[in-house]
Formats: C-alpha cells, structure tokens, sequence
C-alpha cells in the first residue's frame, strides 16, 4: 500500500536515484551550478557562521505550528532533533520556533501547552522564536526578490483562482497556478497598485530540474515544470511556510532540518528559494510516516496521539520518548557498554534492548532511519510505560516523585472519609511504600494505581445491591458462604500479629477449605469479594499481608454481617 503522504513520488515527476548522505543540488538559479554556489564554497560554508568563526556545532529545530496540541509525530521530530543537536558533548544547538503565520487557523493555547510538553518531557530548547514576531525580516527578503525578477506580484482574485482549478479538473488536468501574472506589463502592475488592488507574492520557478538529496530517502528528482510558483507572501503581508522557513533557517544557522515526510514534495521549492538568495541550504531528512495498526494513516481525531492526553491517562515521559524513539529507527546493537545505563542487575539496554533511557538515547542516536512507515502499537507503549514505571520506582530519585503522584491520585479517588484507619494508611509514609511495592508489578499506566491501590486503604461496600462485592458474594451457595465465614472467624481470632505472614495466610486458607469441606478456590473467592470488593487484583495473600490481621477481621466481620440480610 502506498503511504498518504508518498504521494510526492508519483503526482509531480519525482524520481528516486540513490540513498545518500551528501550535498543537496538543484538547477536552475545559479547559471547551472548547484544553488549558485561550488562544491568547494559549499563545504567551506559548512563550517563557517556568519560572523565566519569556525564551527563544528549541529544547530536544528522544532517548528511547529500552533493549530494544534503537540502528538506522537510531533514529539518524535522534536525528540530527533534534540538527539541530534546533543549526542555530541552538548555542544548542539536545539531551537524551538513557532511557525503563526497561518492566523486564522490558530489554538489560542496551543503554544503555551507545547511548551510545556516539551519541558515535561526535558526536551529543553536553547533559543525561541514566534515567526509572527518576525515579518519584516521576511518582507525584506521578499523586497530582494521582487527587485532581481525571481518573485512577481499576483494580483488574481480568489474568484479566479477557484474558477481555474474548476476548469482544470472537469479538464482532468493537475491543478495548478497558470502564471497569469507571471508576466505583467509593469504599467499594469504600478495601476493595480495604485488602485489598492490586493496581491500575493509568487516565486519564479525556474525551468529545469531540482535533486534532493535526502539523509533518509536519498537522491530524489524532481521536474520544476511540475512544481507551482509557490505564493510567498501572502495578500495579508505574512509569508507563507515556504519563505518563512528558508529565511528562518538561514539566519538561525540551522544545519540539519529534520522534518516529517509529508514535506518531501515542497522541499524542491525551498531548495530553489535557496538557490535563488545564493544560500547553502541545510541537510534534510525527512521522517517516515506513522500509521495505525491497519497501516492507515495516524489520525489526530481518531488516534489517540495528543501527548496531554497521553500525559493524563498516566503514560510517563520517559517512556514516550522511548516509544517514539523506536517509531523509524533502529537502534545499534552491539554488546558494547553503553554509557550512562544502569547496572547488569537492574533493568537496562542490555536485558531490555528496546527499553532506552534518555542517557542511551544520547549515546546511540544517529540518522539511521527507516523510509517504511511506522506502526504506532499502545500495546508496546504500554509494555514500555510498564518498564519505565519499574525502573522510576528503583531508583530513589525517580521513585519519590512518582510516588507523590500515587498519594495525590489515591487521595483524589478517596475523597474525604470518616474511617479513622482510611485516614491513618494515607498519611502513614512507612505504609503507602509497602502499598506501592505491593502493587507496582501490575502497573503498566500511572493511573492505574489508583484500582490496584484502592483495596490497601478501603473497605468494599458490601451492604449496596449494585455494588461489586455484593454481586460476587450473591454467587456464593448460602449455605456454603456460611460455613466458609464461620471457619474464617474461628481461625482469625487465633492467629496473632506477631505471625501474620504470608505462609501463615496460606495455611489459613487450606484450614478453612478442610473444615468447611470445600475447595481452596471456594474459600479465596468470598474472602476477596469481602476484603477487596472485586474478583481480581493484587494477589490476595498479600493484600491481607500488608493491611494487617486487625483490618482483615473487620472487613470479613462487616462481610458476614452483609451476608446475614441476603
């Protein structure tokens, strides 16, 4: 199945020639020589800033635009990008860049949370720009182009426009701008402005052929008759996504461009505008697509990809950025020590090789990236999230934070209670860590502690018909309920703080299935419904372990009292 976002190589006479790693080209401005620069210039300009210091730095960035949330593909291109600016000593650069140019299309709140996504996750930005902040910049650079005859003035109206493109499908022609205004007398063009008449700004495509080389998808051509004279400037004086990022990572500096692969068609386009301002362009590479589990295309409505939506239902950051990082690239394998990774006897790289801390992410990253589409599996973020919480919890750094977020979540699903022993386990610190040992084995989101947890510090609610408890023990034969909790009692009232263990609980059970006559299973089940309110869980035995002899009788006595009004 050919991916959406492929479409580049079929519709507009692209071909694919190599996979390489080198230099882009292009024809057309520059009289037949790449972006109107050599080979040899281009490599000296590699190593060069502006100020023409030598520089080795990789310098990229994150420029998202704010008409939306941050999501899976989102944090994946900013998470490869920071990898690259700072696996090397933290020397790199990692810019973050609001494209608004699009103003009407704009969430109110979409940069603020996105920012405060990427801190969540400790993808920290070293400079910030607002595109919005920056339109003279791009005016004068449009100016520029106006004055050399690369760029031309389009006074067409929406209504022609929609007209042509009309015209050309019921032609079944690739729709498409007909350079109407292309060549204007310049009389025309100073009447119209004159009269106020409203225009776009239209880069000149020139003829010929323009070569991506892409560190991803390698050598591609593209045809340039197949490409639009691309509006750079918009009626409102803002430049569209073309302009703005060409001009923008030019005098940001930005060395790689890491993108997602649904630009690959408008790269050739921003080579030429390269080419045209006599600019060595970055090196790109742009990222597969993600796909759901049918192969379809990820869908923002459908899918759950928001990452605060995410953050919410209790995935960490730590394992999303480890499932993104495994969205279309492979990690080395080597059995090399890798720096920075935990012990031999704690989870690590080693015995969990698709579990990467950010530590191995920095050690291992690098632009080995697959062209296929990725599948987004919540089964292996799940798995992941699962390890990550494992290894939070055995590290004292990561575990006291985490824990905190299980007493808030524990307390807010408890709500205010009367129950004097309620109060007690809450608040008592010595407790909630058993709590947590206890249940941490069943964890695969943070919100799950919340069910599994519930039972150390809650007595079901038994006496209610629609309750959980109720139900379950409504299925017990009466007579056999009876006997089983007789037994239990006699047995509790034996046994003694000072020996409550687990091998002791064990032989508690086997006891009372003897004397009740019935099986050991028979006896787990109405014990759990009373002392848990549910039928699964934290392994029984060591719930009673951990909440103590005293409340196991008190729950089983309320059970007994419940069971004498059915």
């Amino acid at each position: 199945m050919l991916p959406s976002g492929a479409f580049w190589l079929q519709s507009i006479g692209a071909v694919r020639l190599h996979r390489c790693t080198g230099w882009l080209s292009s024809s057309g401005y520059g009289s037949g020589v790449a972006l109107g620069i050599t080979r040899r210039e281009a490599k000296r300009r590699r190593t060069h800033t502006h100020s023409d210091k030598l520089t080795s730095a990789t310098r990229v960035r994150f420029a998202p635009s704010p008409t939306g949330y941050l999501h899976l593909g989102g944090l994946r291109t900013a998470l490869f990008n920071f990898l690259l600016a700072k696996k090397e000593a933290s020397q790199g650069a990692f810019v973050l860049r609001i494209e608004d140019t699009d103003r009407e299309r704009l969430v109110p709140d979409a940069t603020s949370k996105l920012k405060e996504d990427l801190e969540w996750c400790g993808l920290h930005y070293d400079e910030f720009y607002v595109q919005s902040e920056r339109t003279a910049i791009y005016k004068e650079h449009t100016e520029k182009l106006l004055a050399e005859g690369k760029a031309y003035r389009c006074f067409c109206s929406p209504e022609r426009l929609a007209s042509l493109r009309k015209s050309q499908r019921s032609s079944n022609l690739p729709t498409g701008y007909d350079r109407h205004c292309r060549h204007l007398e310049e009389s025309l063009i100073q009447e119209n402005l004159s009269n106020g008449v409203p225009y776009t700004v239209r880069f000149k495509v020139p003829d010929g052929s323009t070569t991506v080389r892409d560190l991803v998808h390698g050598e591609i051509v593209f045809q340039n008759q197949t490409l639009d004279d691309t509006i750079i400037l918009k009626s409102d004086g803002l430049p569209t996504y073309h302009l703005a990022n060409v001009v923008d990572d030019h005098l940001m500096r930005i060395t790689h461009v890491l993108r997602g692969e649904e630009w690959v068609s408008s790269t050739p386009k921003h080579l030429l505008l390269y080419g045209a301002f006599k600019w060595e362009p970055p090196q790109y590479a742009h990222l597969p697509l993600l796909v759901n589990k049918s192969g379809g295309k990820l869908s923002k409505r459908q899918d759950d990809v928001n990452i605060g939506s995410l953050r919410e239902k209790g995935y960490l950051s730590s394992a999303l950025l480890n499932f993104v990082a495994l969205l279309g690239w492979g990690v080395p394998q080597d059995s090399g020590k890798v720096q920075g990774s935990s012990p031999p006897s704690e989870l690590n790289f080693a015995t969990h090789p698709e579990f990467l801390t950010m530590n191995t992410l920095l050690s291992r990253f690098s632009l080995q990236i697959n062209k296929h589409p990725a599948a987004v599996s919540y089964d292996k973020l799940n798995y992941l999230n699962h390890l990550h919480i494992q290894h939070h919890l055995s590290h004292e750094g990561l575990r006291t934070p985490l824990v905190q977020q299980f007493r808030k979540l524990i307390m807010a699903e408890i709500g205010c209670t009367s129950d004097l022993w309620t109060s007690q386990r809450l608040q008592d610190d010595v407790y909630f860590e058993q709590v947590v040992d206890a249940v941490k084995d069943r964890i695969h989101l943070v919100t799950d502690f919340k069910k599994f947890a519930k039972p150390f510090f809650v007595a079901p609610d038994i006496s209610s018909p629609t309750s959980d408890a109720f139900k379950l023990l409504n299925k017990v034969p009466p007579k056999q309920l009876a006997s089983v909790s007789g037994s239990l009692l006699d047995r509790l009232a034996k046994e003694s703080d000072s020996v409550w263990t687990e091998n002791t609980i064990r032989q508690l059970f086997l006891d009372v299935s003897t004397s009740a006559g019935v099986g050991f299973i028979d006896v787990v089940k109405p014990v759990r419904a009373m002392v848990t309110g549910s039928k699964s869980g934290v392994d029984l035995v060591t719930v009673l372990k951990v909440i103590g002899l005293s409340e196991c009788q008190r729950r089983i006595e309320r059970g007994v009292q419940s069971i004498s009004s059915f």
